[in-house]
């Protein structure tokens, strides 16, 4: 994931997830983990882009969770954000 500052600055964050996964379980994943730096380096606005359109939108709760593991990572996507962010 790459955090850009309104400078223009870029900061690059590599993971590795060290347990067997599906495509959902990673992207929930990775916008916790960029969530959670925005939130260490101080970010008082963000704008996410992510490639899942299922996750943006259950963050945004246009779609609803059925996955009780999803479930659970929307919970924590929803204490790292508010829903007055822009994202896509």
């Amino acid at each position: 994931m790459v955090l850009k500052t309104l400078d223009g600055s870029k900061i690059k964050y590599f993971i590795t997830l060290g347990f067997p996964t599906t495509n959902n379980v990673t992207e929930y994943e990775t916008l916790l983990a960029g969530l959670q730096l925005a939130k260490e380096c101080l970010a008082r606005s963000l704008v996410v882009y992510n490639d899942s359109e299922l996750v943006i939108s259950q963050v945004l709760g246009n779609f609803e969770v059925s996955n009780p593991l999803l479930v659970k990572y929307l919970a924590k996507g929803r204490g790292l954000t508010r829903h007055s962010s822009k994202s896509k």
